[in-house]
């Protein structure tokens, strides 16, 4: 309880949380959950089937509103009225590659998950039509 408490706030201390009241870093960790919900719903397009298969132009309104999602994130980080207003800055080509990076990773994890339902689901109706048993000897 109260001890576990302490040591959390003594161990937060040391933080330095000037970067929490930077409006760059602001930006970047902003942009890239934007990003990432970007990403996490393009990967919506299909609960199984991999991006591969099931493209994010196979749902153009789908597609057209993350690119308006993304379009509207850089135009609150680029108009200064805008930016002032939710008290973000601008972001380098190079920082909105590191948002992208950074964002990419829930791609692959969501790629794992539907190659493990596909595989499941798979076993399963193998089990179910009894393909994968095998016949007893004598």
């Amino acid at each position: 309880g109260l001890g576990k408490a302490s040591m959390a706030t003594s161990a937060f201390a040391r933080v330095d949380c000037a970067s929490f009241n930077d409006p760059h870093a602001r930006s970047l960790a902003l942009t890239t959950f934007v990003l990432i919900e970007m990403l996490n719903a393009l990967n919506a397009i299909s609960e199984d089937e991999s991006l591969l298969s099931v493209p994010p132009w196979a749902n153009k309104w789908l597609l057209a509103a993350v690119c308006a999602g993304v379009l509207q994130q850089a135009l609150i980080l680029s108009l200064p009225p805008i930016a002032a207003l939710f008290e973000v800055a601008p972001l380098s080509p190079s920082e909105w590659a590191v948002a992208a990076s950074l964002s990419m990773p829930v791609v692959l994890i969501d790629e794992a998950f539907k190659w493990r339902r596909r595989r499941t689901r798979t076993e399963r109706a193998k089990s179910d039509t009894g393909t994968n048993m095998h016949p007893h000897k004598p």
